[in-house]
C-alpha cells in the first residue's frame, strides 16, 4: 500500500489541529487522529467496503489490488449480526474472521472503519424487515428496549477491545454506528421512524 504516513510531517503542519473530544484517548487513537490530519487538504484517501471479501477475480487478494496493484487506504467492515451473540454475521461471515481482517489492513496501514446495520430492536427484523415506528426512542435511556440494546453494545465494545495488533496494542476504528440516518433504509434513519 502507498505511505500515507507522510513520514517527518508533524501533526501542526497543518492550519487546523484537531483535538481529540476524549481527552483519555489511547495512543493508537492519538496516532489515527494524527494521520487524518495530516491527510486533511493535502490527499484523498481511496476506500473499499469489506475488501477482501467482496471481490470478482477470486484469486487476486482484492479487486482494488488487482485494478490498482496496491491495497486501499481505508477499509470497511459491518458489524450486522454482532448482536445475535455468538452468530455469524449477516453475510454468513464469522466475527473471528472479520478480525483477522482487521488486523491484516492495519497491518498494512490501513484505516479501519466499522458500521453497524443491526437489526430492528422492535422487531428483531434485518435488512428490508426493520423498519417500525418508535424504534429510536425504544432504544433510549427508560424506553422498552434500551437494556437489550445495551447488551449489544456491551458485545460491539467486547469484540472493539479485542482488536490488537501483534504488540498487543489496540487497533484504532472508526466507528459509524447509524449508517444512512437521512433515508429510509433501517430502524435509525430518520424516515424509518415514521414508519407504520
Amino acid at each position: 500500500m502507498t505511505d500515507i504516513s507522510h513520514k517527518g510531517r508533524n501533526v501542526e503542519d497543518h492550519d487546523a489541529t484537531f483535538q481529540p473530544i476524549d481527552p483519555d484517548l489511547c495512543a493508537a487513537g492519538r496516532e489515527l487522529l494524527a494521520k487524518l490530519q495530516r491527510a486533511a487538504g493535502h490527499y484523498a484517501m481511496f476506500g473499499h467496503q469489506e475488501d477482501e471479501r467482496i471481490r470478482r477475480d477470486r484469486a487476486a487478494a482484492s479487486d482494488v489490488v488487482a485494478a490498482t496493484g496496491t491495497f486501499p487506504a481505508v477499509f470497511g467492515f459491518d458489524l450486522g449480526g454482532m448482536e445475535r451473540h455468538g452468530q455469524p454475521d449477516f453475510d454468513g461471515r464469522h466475527f473471528d474472521d472479520i478480525r483477522d481482517w482487521i488486523r491484516e489492513d492495519h497491518r498494512r496501514g490501513g484505516i479501519v472503519t466499522l458500521t453497524w446495520h443491526s437489526v430492528n430492536p422492535l422487531t428483531l427484523g434485518g435488512y428490508g424487515h426493520n423498519l417500525a415506528a418508535g424504534s429510536v426512542a425504544a432504544v433510549l435511556p427508560g424506553g422498552s428496549r434500551n437494556e437489550r440494546y445495551r447488551g449489544w453494545l456491551d458485545a460491539l465494545a467486547d469484540f472493539a477491545g479485542s482488536l490488537r495488533d501483534d504488540s498487543g496494542r489496540a487497533i484504532p476504528v472508526v466507528y459509524r454506528p447509524f449508517p444512512h440516518t437521512n433515508g429510509d433504509l433501517f430502524w435509525s434513519c430518520i424516515g424509518g421512524q415514521h414508519h407504520t
